[in-house]
């Protein structure tokens, strides 16, 4: 409890409002909630999460962020308004994530009706190198990057925003290896602003068994499939299937496939009643308890933790 204490005078010290009633209104509704284990990670060059959560404003604030001494993670799912530091100036909309490095000072202003966002205080010396790359993918002049005393990057789809309600599903009620599982999340997230903003340039026509495959993978994933399989439908050796998907796919077959229905799965969660074991068997995964584990694998949670959490927000 001191600890915990400790941490969040570190965080309300670096947060200032024009008021002291925005001050209180701010806080009061401010629920993070804290990692386990910090001391463990002191020294790691891992990106470790301290505390992070989810947070919904009824009334716009303004607020000056002033030597924080963690870097500040925010996504956007409900939220408007206007983040600044130095000569930098950005938009806040809906599905916008920021990074901001610490001991800087910024600016935060949001507008009505209400606000809701993702926040995660983090630490980590591979951080750095996360926040130049992201930096670069945002800028329209990437030379300025280095300097940029934020980074800001628009996210498309809702991959990213089903990783942020995991994260939070692990700092709510946190295992044995939560932290490891948060890890895991945080540089998901990272890879997600890379890639999703990463020119496509030089695009390499897929050689005609490879995007076969890969349309037998998206069409019939319900069923079972082999490398044999494919071998007799397409008439290419299996050693050669499964080097060439590999290749340029940069997934395996099988790792591709699991993907695909996992993907699927989470559909069926969210917006069925259905049991467990039946959605493993109509997304191609018939053995419970290998669908449970391949699902926990990916995602960090258990398929009937992943449903509770879409069912509160």
């Amino acid at each position: 409890m001191e600890q915990e204490h400790f941490f969040f005078d570190h965080i309300k010290d670096a947060f200032h409002f024009p008021t002291a009633e925005q001050r209180e209104h701010f806080f009061s509704v401010y629920e993070t909630y804290l990692s386990p284990n910090p001391a463990f990670w002191e020294d790691t060059e891992l990106p470790f999460v301290h505390a992070g959560g989810f947070i919904r404003h009824s009334t716009p604030f303004s607020c000056e962020i002033r030597n924080l001494p963690y870097y500040l993670l925010i996504y956007a799912v409900s939220m408007h308004g206007e983040l600044s530091a130095e000569q930098k100036k950005a938009s806040i909309a809906k599905d916008t994530l920021f990074l901001l490095p610490p001991n800087r000072h910024f600016r935060l202003h949001t507008a009505p009706p209400s606000c809701s966002y993702y926040i995660c205080f983090l630490s980590g010396k591979s951080l750095e190198t996360y926040f130049s790359r992201i930096s670069r993918s945002s800028s329209a002049e990437n030379q300025m990057a280095e300097s940029s005393p934020f980074a800001d990057i628009k996210l498309h789809g809702d991959n990213s925003l089903q990783l942020f309600k995991q994260l939070e599903q692990l700092l709510k009620n946190p295992g044995e290896d939560a932290n490891f599982f948060m890890v895991n999340n945080i540089g998901r997230i990272f890879a997600e602003c890379i890639l999703e903003n990463k020119p496509q340039t030089n695009v390499i026509k897929l050689p005609k068994h490879v995007t076969e495959m890969k349309t037998i993978f998206d069409t019939e994933y319900t069923e079972p499939v082999s490398l044999q399989n494919l071998e007799d439908r397409l008439g290419v050796s299996k050693y050669r299937l499964c080097r060439d998907f590999s290749s340029h796919i940069g997934l395996s077959p099988l790792k591709y496939l699991n993907k695909k229905r996992l993907e699927e799965a989470k559909k069926l969660l969210f917006q069925t009643d259905l049991p467990i074991h039946i959605i493993g068997e109509q997304v191609g995964i018939p053995n419970t308890t290998h669908f449970i584990r391949l699902f926990t694998r990916e995602t960090g949670v258990t398929p009937l933790q992943f449903r509770e959490t879409q069912n509160k927000l």
